[in-house]
C-alpha cells in the first residue's frame, strides 16, 4: 500500500518510511564507502608531500647560498650584501670572527700537545705494548686468583651472614638451643665442602680458616683496585686527549667552510624574512640569483600550501571517522531483537545517506584535485622581484578555491592597487567556484 501525503497526492520515494532491513543494507554499503573515503584521504594527510617540498627547498638554499656567496673575501662579501640588502656581512667581517676562532682552537691544540701524556700515548696507551695497558694486564692477572676465593665463597646465600655474626669466631654468639645455630653450622659445612682441595688428612679445613683466607684476600682486592683504578684513570686521560686532538684538528680544518656555511644560511634567513615583493627589482638582472630566489619563495607557499590542506584533510578524515563510528553504532543498534518491526524516516534518511555522502564526496574531490594541483606545480618564472603576488594563483591558475588558507583570505579581502593588477585578475577567475570549507552538518 502506498503512503499518502498530507494533501491526498502520492509521497516522493525519498520521504517514504524505510524498513528496518533497507536501513541494514545502506548502513553497510555507506559504512564500506565511508571506508573507501578515508583511505582516499590518506595521500593529502600524510607529511610526505610536505617532506619533498622541503628537501626541494634545502636544495635551492644551498644552490643559492653557493650562488650568492661563493667564499668569504672582501669582494664576495661586498657583493653579497649589494644583493641582498644585509650589510650585517660588512659590518661585522666574517674573516674577523673566522681568524679568531682558529686562533683559539690552535691554542687548544698546542695546550694538549704540550702535555707529557700526550707526547708518549703510543709508549703508554698502545693496545699491545703500552706500558699502562701492559700493567693493567698484570694487575688483573694478580687480582685473580683472589677474587676467584671470594667469589667461590660468596657464591653461597649464607657466606655473608656467617661473616657478619662472626660464625666459628669467639664472637659468635647464638645459642645452640636456637633454630639459627643450626643453620648456621649446616651453612658453615657446606662452605667448607665447597674447598675440598683445601683439607687434607693431617688437619681438617674449619670455616674459620676460610674467613681468615677470605678477609685477607679482600684487603689484597682493595690494594689492587686501587692499583687498578689509577692505571685506568690514567689510559682514559690520554684517551680523551688523543679524541679532543682529532676533533680540534677536525673542527680547524673544516673551519672555514663552517664560516661559509653560516653567512650563507644567514642571507637565505634574511632573503625569506624579507619576502620576494620586498626585494631589489634590479636582482631580474642577475638571472641564475633571481631564478632561485623565485623558487625559494614559490617552494615556501608550496610548503605552507599543502600544510593547510593537510589540515582541512584530517579535519574531513576526523569527520568521516565520527560518521562511520556513529553508523556501526546504529547498525548494531538495529540488530538487536527489539528493533524489530522499526522503520526510519524517509527524509531523515534521505539526508543521511544521500546529502551528507553528496557534501563528503564533493569535498574530498576538491581537496583531491588542490592537493594534487599545487603539489606537481614546479614553474616558478612567474614571479616577479619586487612585485607582490599570490602564489596560490599562479600555482591554481585562479580556478581553485583556498579561503581556508588564511594567507589567500587575506589577500582576496584586501584592497589591492593598480600594481596588483594580475593578482587582482586571477582572484577573479574563482568566482563561482565550490567553497572548500567543510560543513559537517
Amino acid at each position: 500500500m502506498t503512503a499518502g501525503s498530507p494533501n491526498g497526492g502520492e509521497q516522493p520515494s525519498s520521504l517514504r518510511p524505510v524498513t528496518l532491513i533497507h536501513f541494514q543494507e545502506k548502513a553497510r554499503r555507506r559504512l564500506e564507502e565511508l571506508q573507501s573515503e578515508l583511505d582516499s584521504l590518506g595521500p593529502i594527510t600524510s607529511s610526505n608531500a610536505v617532506a619533498q617540498v622541503e628537501k626541494a627547498r634545502r636544495a635551492v638554499e644551498v644552490e643559492l647560498g653557493l650562488a650568492l656567496l661563493p667564499d668569504l673575501s672582501e669582494p664576495s662579501c661586498r657583493r653579497a650584501a649589494r644583493l641582498t640588502g644585509f650589510l650585517g656581512i660588512t659590518a661585522d667581517p666574517p674573516a674577523v670572527a673566522l681568524e679568531a676562532e682558529r686562533q683559539a682552537l690552535t691554542a687548544r691544540l698546542a695546550t694538549i700537545d704540550a702535555d707529557e701524556r700526550f707526547q708518549k700515548r703510543e709508549h703508554l696507551a698502545h693496545p699491545d705494548t703500552g706500558e699502562l695497558v701492559q700493567r693493567k694486564e698484570e694487575l688483573l692477572a694478580h687480582r685473580l686468583p683472589f677474587t676467584e676465593f671470594t667469589s667461590r665463597c660468596e657464591a653461597h646465600p649464607r657466606f655473608r651472614h656467617l661473616i657478619a655474626v662472626g660464625y666459628d669466631t669467639p664472637a659468635y654468639a647464638v645459642p645452640f638451643w636456637r633454630s639459627a645455630y643450626y643453620q648456621d653450622w649446616k651453612a658453615g659445612d657446606e662452605v667448607v665442602e665447597l674447598f675440598p682441595e683445601r683439607s687434607s688428612d693431617e688437619r681438617a679445613l674449619r670455616f674459620a680458616d676460610l674467613r681468615a683466607t677470605w678477609l685477607d684476600h679482600l684487603d689484597s682486592i682493595t690494594a689492587l683496585n686501587a692499583s687498578l683504578h689509577s692505571v685506568e684513570s690514567d689510559l682514559a686521560a690520554i684517551s680523551t686527549l688523543t679524541r679532543v686532538h682529532a676533533q680540534l684538528g677536525l673542527e680547524l680544518a673544516a673551519l672555514p667552510g663552517k664560516h661559509l656555511d653560516l653567512w650563507r644560511e644567514r642571507l637565505i634567513r634574511h632573503l625569506r624574512a624579507l619576502g620576494l615583493e620586498n626585494l631589489d627589482p634590479a636582482l631580474e638582472t642577475e638571472p641564475a640569483i633571481a631564478r632561485l630566489l623565485k623558487a625559494l619563495d614559490g617552494l615556501d607557499h608550496k610548503a605552507r600550501y599543502l600544510e593547510s590542506v593537510a589540515t582541512e584533510a584530517r579535519a574531513l578524515a576526523k569527520a568521516l571517522t565520527d560518521e562511520k563510528a556513529k553508523l556501526a553504532a546504529d547498525l548494531a543498534k538495529s540488530q538487536r531483537p527489539k528493533a524489530a518491526g522499526t522503520t526510519f524516516d524517509g527524509a531523515a534518511i534521505q539526508k543521511r545517506f544521500v546529502e551528507r555522502p553528496t557534501k563528503f564526496r564533493t569535498r574530498i574531490s576538491n581537496l583531491t584535485e588542490v592537493h594534487t594541483t599545487v603539489r606537481h606545480y614546479d614553474d616558478w618564472s612567474a614571479a616577479r622581484i619586487g612585485q607582490q603576488l599570490l602564489w596560490w594563483d599562479v600555482m591554481t591558475d585562479g580556478r581553485l578555491d583556498g579561503n581556508f588558507i588564511d594567507e589567500v583570505r587575506d589577500h582576496r579581502h584586501s584592497p589591492r592597487d593598480d600594481g596588483d593588477a594580475a593578482a587582482a585578475v586571477a582572484g577573479g577567475l574563482v568566482a563561482g567556484s565550490a567553497d572548500l570549507s567543510f560543513d559537517a552538518s
